[in-house]
């Protein structure tokens, strides 16, 4: 394989190999009831039925302190022109900054489980902490989700709508990018003349 160079996994200073991934805002409040959020890359819808999300957090990280307290998170994702919310969200811990006031944001809470919701989402999910599963140095929590909140512009029955919101994509080491609209296509196996 020409040009492909092969390394051993402890080699590897940083894993960018899977990106770009979709960010996504993780909040909890803690014990007296203030709002917490962090960004996370590590994250992704594990099933329909039930319907569950997974983030994964560091046991390091302030906001993973907060979830196995209260047992309940959000999940919540933003339009590439809210970039802010998520440099802010993945570099400063709310052990040290009010990261809700530092940025400005209004807080409202989930409709049907006490959890805090940025405002300026184009989609929430409100959940219950259905289990955790230890994945080396990070923790998988996997939220049973309780509610769902949707931009009623950007949505439509099959996804997000082409003229909807521009996800925000982290590509690693404090880069991010989203969606170019003219790139996007329908393909199915009869586009490709496969027959099944």
């Amino acid at each position: 394989m020409t040009g492909i160079r092969f390394i051993k996994p402890e080699e590897l200073k940083k894993n960018y190999i899977a990106y770009p991934n979709t960010v996504a805002v993780v909040s909890a409040f803690d014990r007296e009831h203030r709002p917490n959020f962090m960004s996370v890359v590590w994250q992704s819808q594990l099933s329909m039925d039930p319907l569950l999300h997974g983030v994964s957090i560091s046991p390091k990280r302030y906001t993973h302190s907060l979830i196995m307290d209260s047992k309940r998170f959000s999940v919540a994702f933003y339009a590439f022109e809210a970039l802010d919310i998520y440099v802010l969200g993945g570099r400063l811990s709310g052990r040290d900054y009010d990261k809700v006031a530092t940025a400005g944001l209004d807080v409202n809470q989930g409709r049907v489980l006490d959890v805090p919701l940025l405002n300026g989402f184009y989609a929430a999910l409100e959940c219950d902490l259905d289990r955790i599963v230890t994945t080396g140095d990070h923790d998988l929590f996997i939220g049973r989700v309780r509610g769902i909140h949707l931009d009623q512009q950007v949505f439509a029955q099959d996804g997000i709508t082409p003229l909807g919101a521009r996800p925000t994509l982290y590509l690693g080491a404090n880069r991010f990018v989203t969606i170019d609209r003219s790139t996007l296509h329908a393909k199915t196996l009869e586009d490709l003349k496969i027959t099944v």
